[in-house]
C-alpha cells in the first residue's frame, strides 16, 4: 500500500464490504445499486441476507457470494467483487444464480417452480473478452432470450458485469450516477481530498466513510490483510502467468528465453539489426527467468496440497512463506465450492 493513501479501495474485498454490507449504509448500497442497474429496477429499500447460500444438503456444494440482499420489490440481488481473471465466472455466476433459485424453492408438492427476479452484479477488475456493449464497452447485461425471434422472453434472470479497468472518465467528465461511482471504485484509493463538486453529495459520505484514519486497529489490520491477499493472488495468478501457459512456456525457462530473443529482435529491427538482438536476449532473459519462476512456484504448491504435505513443508519446498501457500490453498478450496 502506498504510505500516501488516505481512503480505502472499493476494490479491495475489506474495501467493498466495509462500505456497503454494513446496515448503517443502507443509503450508499441503494445509491450504488440503482447507478449500476440503470434504470432497469429501483431500489427503494432493501435487506441484507447470508452471504452463504447452502445447497439442498449437507453434501452438496455451497455458494459464498460478497454480498447478498432482497430489495423492497421482492428482486433477490447478488454483487461479486473479481479482482483476477477467471476463465470460468461466467459459469461462476450462473451456479450462483442457480444455487439461489435451488435455496429459495419451496418444499413440498404445492411449489409451482415460479421463481423470483434475481440480478448478479459483477464488478470486475479486469476486461472480459469478445464482448461488445456498443456505446458502454464495459457494460454487459445478459438475460435470457428467443433466438428465433430475437425478443427478449425471460426477465428473471440478469447478469450485469461492469469492467472497471474501461471506466476512465476524468472527474471533471462524470456526469451520471453511474460516472461517479465507476470513478469511485477506480479512484478513491488514489485520492487526496474530497473533490468541490462532491461537497454535499453522496459521493462525499462514500469518501468520508473511507477514510483509513478513522478505521480502528483491528479494521485497519483487516484492511492490509486483504491488500496483502490481493498482492500474494496477483504473484500466482496474474495475467503473465496465464499467458505463459498459453503461449507454450510450461517447457521452462529454456524456451521463456528463446521466445523474449526472438521479440527482442522484431522490436529492435528499426534501431538496427545488432542492437535489437543484444536487447532482445536481456529481455527475453529476464521474461523468461521471471515467467518460468512464477509458474514453478504455482506448480510446486499445487503439488505439495494435492500430497497432503503440511504448509510449512510446502513452503520450504517451494522456497516461498507459510502465509502464501495458506493463502493459496484457501484460494483453492473456495474454487472448488
Amino acid at each position: 500500500m502506498n504510505p500516501d493513501e488516505q481512503y480505502l479501495n472499493l476494490k479491495s474485498d475489506f474495501g467493498f464490504k466495509y462500505i456497503f454490507s454494513r446496515p448503517e449504509n443502507k443509503e450508499l448500497l441503494i445509491h450504488f445499486l440503482n447507478a449500476i442497474l440503470h434504470g432497469k429496477t429501483e431500489v427503494l429499500d432493501l435487506t441484507y441476507q447470508s452471504q452463504e447460500i447452502p445447497g439442498p444438503d449437507s453434501n452438496s456444494r455451497k455458494a459464498i457470494v460478497d454480498l447478498r440482499c432482497i430489495s423492497d420489490r421482492g428482486e433477490h440481488i447478488i454483487i461479486e467483487i473479481q479482482r483476477i481473471r477467471q476463465r470460468n465466472f461466467l459459469d461462476r455466476s450462473i451456479f450462483y444464480v442457480a444455487s439461489l433459485i435451488q435455496h429459495l424453492a419451496e418444499t413440498g408438492r404445492g411449489w409451482n417452480y415460479g421463481a423470483p427476479t434475481i440480478y448478479l452484479i459483477g464488478m470486475l477488475d479486469y476486461q472480459l473478452d469478445d464482448y461488445d456493449s456498443g456505446d458502454q464497452p464495459e457494460y454487459h447485461h445478459f438475460m435470457i432470450i428467443n433466438l428465433r425471434r430475437n425478443a427478449l422472453n425471460y426477465r428473471k434472470i440478469n447478469l450485469v458485469f461492469v469492467e472497471l479497468p474501461k471506466l476512465n472518465k476524468g472527474l471533471a467528465e462524470l456526469q451520471t450516477t453511474y460516472d461517479h461511482w465507476g470513478y469511485l471504485f477506480g479512484n478513491l484509493h488514489r485520492m487526496r481530498s474530497i473533490p468541490s463538486k462532491w461537497k454535499g453529495t453522496i459521493y462525499e459520505q462514500v469518501m468520508k466513510q473511507s477514510q483509513l484514519s478513522k478505521l480502528s486497529e483491528q479494521d485497519y489490520n483487516a484492511y492490509i490483510d486483504s491488500l496483502k491477499e490481493q498482492w500474494d493472488w496477483d504473484y500466482l495468478m496474474n495475467d503473465n502467468v496465464e499467458r505463459a501457459k498459453e503461449e507454450g512456456f510450461e517447457a521452462g525457462i529454456e524456451k521463456g528465453i528463446e521466445k523474449g530473443i526472438e521479440k527482442g529482435i522484431e522490436t529492435g529491427i528499426e534501431k538496427g539489426k545488432a542492437l535489437g538482438i543484444k536487447e532482445g536476449q536481456a529481455q527475453g532473459i529476464k521474461k523468461g527467468l521471471h515467467r518460468g519462476a512464477h509458474l514453478q512456484l504455482k506448480k510446486t504448491i499445487d503439488a505439495g496440497i494435492a500430497s497432503g504435505l503440511e504448509d510449512e513443508l510446502i513452503a520450504n519446498l517451494a522456497g516461498c512463506t507459510t502465509i502464501l501457500v495458506s493463502r493459496y490453498r484457501r484460494y483453492r478450496a473456495r474454487l472448488t465450492q
